[in-house]
């Protein structure tokens, strides 16, 4: 596949900016560290699916003939994700929480599964030409879905943000798309990305069978999802329908979809700071230095504001609010899916039961605790932005409020943290000035965050929930008369309904309480942190250009018109990129 001319484009706008802020006195520094991550960008493609869906042996096939890598009888309980990466140098590497990694040789899959739990995931190092023809993408072969909670969550954290593309594997033997799948579909689409169908193991089942197989997939998406997508299937010797898929990919599209967000942000960020500059040479020093003195005032004023706001926003009553909202959020939802539970209990039996409750509680807090810490955090910053307002801070001086440039921003900039916090990483390694002046919105509302978060409500209802349905009678036997079967049903139904749906939320409540309560706190303190230091920076901004304005005394009006120029060029640039 090559080159991705995309990053080459980016990466001469950024040349093109660097050149324009040289002329005027900005700081570039900024444009060192995003071309840094354009660099260092990914093209992550997790293929994922049931547990025996066929992706290891799917994988191992499109290696090179006699490289079966990926081991194939790995446990549901032992799967970890693994990229699939090409170098001659062979290995194993074992990639820890903490980021550190331990290098294994190429054939230790076993040595690693023993201690599967101590990593979060695996970067094996194949010297393979297939591999090497599809760079810049790599391959993840990523955990079933009937692996326990805790590696959909490793896999959920890492991937679902940083994979750029996914392929969706329903085996043929099992004829349709499990509610699992659904809702892993379902957290791909909330991360704006796209992905394609394969129906694998399409060798065990007949011609007629297997186009059956691909209409009922393609309908169930289309019904459940409304999309329409095109199924491929893939047998024991599909490399090559494997193959298309992989190289149909629009990697430009996808490397331009992942990038322009930051990209745009931080130009963005760029023009804010330019206009100030523009405005500091267009005012008075007499009103350049009310600005200052009103902004340190400000910056006062926030930091003893934190404390009354921490007890406002995490007040008993409005957490509990919260709280209850998240917990019947979950109760309707298990309470939608009661025909579906009682088919499993009663068909299943109380083990899958469990792994079903979970996953619907999993998938809704994704979205019920990632609504409540958008809601949290929006008005956090309206109150603190408000609280400015009154207390005499024009943001418009700060070029702060031009409402054309925000609502493209808003839209085009939809940042992920981990990728600020990569970019923040870079910019301490370059020790950069406290003065740089780039400040970005707080971004709390992410999938890492909010998995992060969940987590250990997932692990404590994995703890508790054995307990709350183990009353429950175990599968019913089908030999038994068809009467005392929908006794059972509807015994089972209420018993579900009445005191298993009920207890799991008992259960819940504390802890969502208080997982609420230190986000709020940590919320505030992370927002009202983002205002000081976005006050302060400008405060920095508007001294520096005042006193270069001083400097430029004779020749004023050039200077201001060579501002201008950059303008032009910035605006030029975000425009095209659109």
């Amino acid at each position: 596949m090559g080159m991705i001319k995309s990053k080459d484009v980016f990466l001469k706008k950024i040349d093109e900016v660097r050149v324009a802020l040289s002329k005027i006195d900005v700081s570039s520094e900024m444009l060192d560290a995003l071309q840094d991550s354009i660099n260092n960008q990914e093209l992550l493609i997790p293929v994922i699916g049931d547990f025996s869906s066929g992706k290891s042996s799917l994988l191992n096939n499109f290696l090179e003939e006699g490289k079966s890598i990926l081991p194939t009888a790995i446990t549901p309980e032992t799967s970890l994700a693994t990229e699939l990466r090409y170098d001659v140098n062979e290995r194993i590497e074992a990639i820890k929480g903490n980021s550190t990694v331990k290098t294994y040789s190429i054939n230790s899959f076993k040595d690693i599964n023993r201690n599967a739990s101590d990593y979060s995931y695996l970067k094996v190092y194949i010297n393979d030409e297939n591999l090497k023809s599809i760079q810049p993408l790599v391959l993840v072969d990523m955990p079933g879905f009937q692996s326990p909670v805790e590696e959909h969550n490793k896999a959920i954290n890492i991937y679902l943000d940083r994979g750029a593309y996914f392929i969706v594997l329903v085996s043929a033997t099992e004829g349709s798309l499990h509610r699992s799948s659904f809702r892993q579909i379902g957290f791909i689409q909330e991360c704006g990305r796209d992905f394609s169908l394969i129906v694998s193991k399409s060798n065990l089942v007949t011609e007629e069978n297997l186009k059956e197989i691909c209409t009922n997939v393609s309908n169930q998406v289309e019904k459940e999802l409304g999309i329409s997508k095109n199924v491929v299937s893939v047998g024991k010797d599909g490399v090559d329908e494997f193959k298309k898929i992989i190289t149909n990919i629009n990697i430009e599209e996808l490397f331009s979809n992942i990038v322009s967000p930051l990209f745009n942000k931080i130009i963005y960020d760029i023009l804010s700071s330019v206009n100030l500059k523009l405005a500091t040479f267009d005012r008075s020093d007499r009103e350049n230095e009310k600005i200052i003195d009103n902004l340190i005032c400000n910056l006062k004023k926030l930091e003893s504001k934190k404390e009354s706001l921490i007890k406002e926003v995490s007040t008993k009553s409005s957490i509990e609010d919260k709280a209850q909202k998240i917990l019947n959020d979950v109760g309707n939802d298990l309470v939608n899916n009661i025909d579906t539970l009682v088919s499993v209990a009663s068909t299943q039996g109380n083990s899958e039961l469990q792994a079903e409750i979970i996953d619907i509680i999993q998938g809704n807090l994704l979205v019920s605790v990632n609504q409540t810490i958008s809601d949290l955090s929006d008005s956090i910053s309206i109150r603190l932005s408000t609280e400015l307002k009154d207390s005499g801070t024009d943001m418009s001086v700060l070029n702060m409020d031009n409402e054309k440039i925000q609502v493209i921003a808003d839209k085009l900039c939809v940042l992920k943290e981990n990728k600020m916090q990569m970019l923040n990483d870079m910019v301490k390694k370059r020790k950069m000035s406290s003065n740089t002046g780039m400040m970005y919105k707080a971004v709390t509302t992410t999938l890492g965050i909010t998995t992060s978060v969940i987590n250990p409500l997932i692990e404590m209802v994995i703890i508790f929930l054995p307990d709350i349905i183990n009353f429950l009678k175990n599968k019913f036997e089908q030999s038994q008369q068809e009467k005392r079967m929908k006794e059972y049903i509807d015994k089972l139904r209420s018993q579900i309904l009445t005191q298993v749906i009920p207890n799991i939320k008992t259960k819940l409540k504390p802890k969502i309480l208080n997982v609420l309560f230190e986000e709020s706190n940590r919320l505030v303190e992370q927002i009202v942190n983002n205002f000081s230091s976005l006050l302060e920076s400008k405060r920095k901004e508007i001294e520096e250009a005042q006193m270069e304005r001083k400097q430029y005394i004779d020749e004023l009006e050039k200077e201001i018109e060579e501002i201008k120029s950059v303008k032009k060029i910035l605006i030029e640039i975000l425009n095209n990129g659109k």
